[in-house]
């Protein structure tokens, strides 16, 4: 369970959750590392799917990803580089994060991951086995310092 919820963490901003699944399970892994930016925002129910499509990270999730995203009752899905304020079928990933990480400024995705890790404030289930998820998502390695530090 604790594997688990370090491997979800990743995903976690999306997003950020894929670059901590892979992170953690290539801990001894190195390459480039790659700063994700986009302009701060005050995050809110109505803007997270605007803001999550234009992230570097989600941007760079395999074609035939599926993450579905929570934010308290809120649900995101995740398809490839399209996100929809609606709930996913059949997602690979499932993330919930507590609503209070909604109605704040943040500086990017990576600092939201970051801190609602810290916190324990985010949960991570899925369907495939470790080994489907690190080849699915193997391309976000590139991203493990979103959520690592």
């Amino acid at each position: 369970m604790k594997k688990l919820m370090i491997i979800g963490a990743i995903l976690l901003a999306v997003l950020s959750l894929v670059v901590l699944l892979t992170a953690n399970l290539f801990s001894g892994v190195s390459g480039k590392v790659v700063v994700t930016s986009v302009e701060p925002v005050f995050l809110t129910v109505e803007n997270v799917d605007e803001y999550l499509e234009a992230t570097p990270i989600v941007q760079d999730l395999p074609k035939e990803s599926s993450i579905e995203i929570y934010f308290g009752e809120e649900a995101y899905s995740v398809d490839g580089s399209n996100v929809e304020q609606t709930p996913s079928e059949n997602a690979d990933i499932i993330v919930r994060i507590d609503e209070e990480y909604l109605n704040k400024e943040w500086g990017s995705i990576c600092e939201l991951a970051k801190e609602a890790v810290k916190n324990r404030d985010v949960s991570v289930e899925t369907s495939l086995s470790n080994a489907q998820l690190l080849w699915k998502y193997r391309g976000m390695l590139k991203y493990k310092s979103c959520v690592t530090g």
